[in-house]
């Protein structure tokens, strides 16, 4: 989701800048995109659970001291949904 976002405004932003686009432009330029539903968020997503008493979150965050193939909340049920939904 970040990764589709940040890409929309990157696009947005090297399209505007050689034109020398003001600031206040730009920014309407990527709310009329939110309105339209180019942005996107993840639903549904699993709430942050409790650190248990060792300080974990078992597999939310990590897999066994892994960072990176940790669930995040993500569930099989998980889209991308567009932000004017």
């Amino acid at each position: 989701m970040d990764l589709w976002n940040n890409n929309i405004g990157l696009i947005a932003g090297n399209v505007m800048f050689p034109i020398f686009t003001s600031n206040s432009s730009l920014s309407n330029d990527i709310h009329g995109k939110l309105l339209m539903g180019e942005l996107r968020y993840l639903s549904p997503i699993e709430p942050t659970p409790i650190l248990e008493d060792n300080g974990a979150n078992n597999n939310f965050w990590h897999i066994n001291g892994n960072q990176r193939p940790g669930k995040h909340g993500i569930t099989t049920t998980t889209q991308l949904i567009p932000a004017n939904q």
